[in-house]
């Protein structure tokens, strides 16, 4: 269904200059489809970012597989589904390869009650906007990705996707100071009670992920150090007039 689905889209790229991005790529066979949609449109002559088609894929897609989810366990639900461990294998590929553009987290928070033992019942989503950079980082490392890689993906791909690429997604004079302070090296468990959104549900809980995020900073101002947030929300609404 997901190939089939951006297959439609394909379809119809070359009549239309606007800009197509597609989320959730969960399935490795979508990647050659848009790669296709993509020289079709160069060829036309779109000189747009990629020639106006770009793709993400998210965490629980380049960390989980379909062999790993015990029966009855609804957290790891999520749309589309989580595929098995040589479709994982190839978006990694395709991460190296810069075949894909950004990963994102899907964030898709649920209370407990919508996640039962009934897969068909259950809300689908997973929460990981908290772990993402060290979500990525874990499975990066173990295949021998630099920390130019990390910021290529979760900082720079965003960015330019959102049209924010004068002001985000990079350090140099001028830009925005969206700063992490980050230690590669070090570890930690995913508990309960280290889990900062409101619904503390995970597919990771008890997983060791290594890298961890020691500051924050947000334009310049400190808003996350050792464990605790800082200040209240210092975000800005991008919302264009009238949403």
């Amino acid at each position: 269904m997901e190939e089939a689905a951006v297959s439609l889209i394909a379809s119809y790229l070359p009549t239309t200059d606007v800009h197509v991005h597609i989320v959730h790529v969960s399935a490795a066979g979508v990647v050659p489809i848009l790669e296709k949609a993509r020289l079709e449109r160069i060829h036309a002559g779109n000189k747009g970012w990629r020639g106006g088609v770009t793709a993400e894929t998210c965490h629980h897609y380049l960390t989980l597989s379909s062999e790993q989810i015990p029966a009855g366990h609804s957290e790891y639900k999520c749309s589309p589904p989580i595929r098995n461990n040589t479709n994982k294998q190839q978006l990694w590929e395709y991460i190296k390869e810069h075949r894909l553009d950004l990963v994102a987290s899907d964030h898709s928070p649920s209370v407990a009650a919508l996640k039962s033992s009934n897969f068909l019942e259950s809300w689908g989503g997973i929460s990981s906007v908290q772990f993402g950079l060290s979500l990525f980082w874990t499975q990066a490392k173990a295949r021998g990705f630099k920390l130019g890689d990390v910021s290529h993906y979760l900082s720079a791909g965003p960015a330019q996707l959102c049209g924010l690429q004068s002001r985000k997604g990079a350090i140099r004079p001028g830009l925005d100071a969206d700063l992490v302070f980050f230690d590669p090296n070090a570890s930690f468990v995913v508990t309960p009670d280290i889990i900062f959104y409101k619904n503390k549900i995970s597919p990771y809980m008890n997983r060791v992920l290594n890298g961890k995020v020691i500051q924050t900073y947000v334009r310049g101002q400190l808003v996350y150090a050792d464990g605790q947030i800082i200040g209240g929300p210092k975000g800005q609404l991008i919302l264009k007039d009238g949403f």
